[in-house]
């Protein structure tokens, strides 16, 4: 009975410290993100990004690294800055910031 008491004890606060990193944006974004204000959609999976913005498509690479998504494509490399807040990604590049919501 104590172990388990000690493994349920374990797990709950590891689920915390878990949902704690995501909540204060230190997560990973995983899905698609939405910004009904600039019709624009990001989707993550598997270390790929696909943007979709009015007809434009686009996909990269991308990783994590120090709080950016860091994309890279044939042409090069780019980083922005973002936070996860629930399901709310905030982007910030090139002093622009926009908040998207998960889909």
């Amino acid at each position: 009975m104590k172990n388990t008491v000690k493994m349920i004890g374990t797990v709950a606060f590891t689920a915390v410290i878990g949902f704690l990193m995501i909540a204060c944006g230190k997560g990973e974004p995983v899905g698609t993100y939405y910004s009904k204000e600039y019709n624009t959609s990001y989707a993550f999976s598997n270390g790929k990004m696909t943007l979709k913005t009015g007809d434009l498509v686009m996909e990269a690479d991308y990783e994590i690294k120090d709080g950016k998504i860091i994309t890279i494509t044939e042409y090069g490399t780019a980083q922005v800055e973002y936070k996860l807040n629930g399901r709310k990604l905030t982007i910030t590049s090139n002093g622009t910031t926009f908040t998207m919501v998960k889909q």
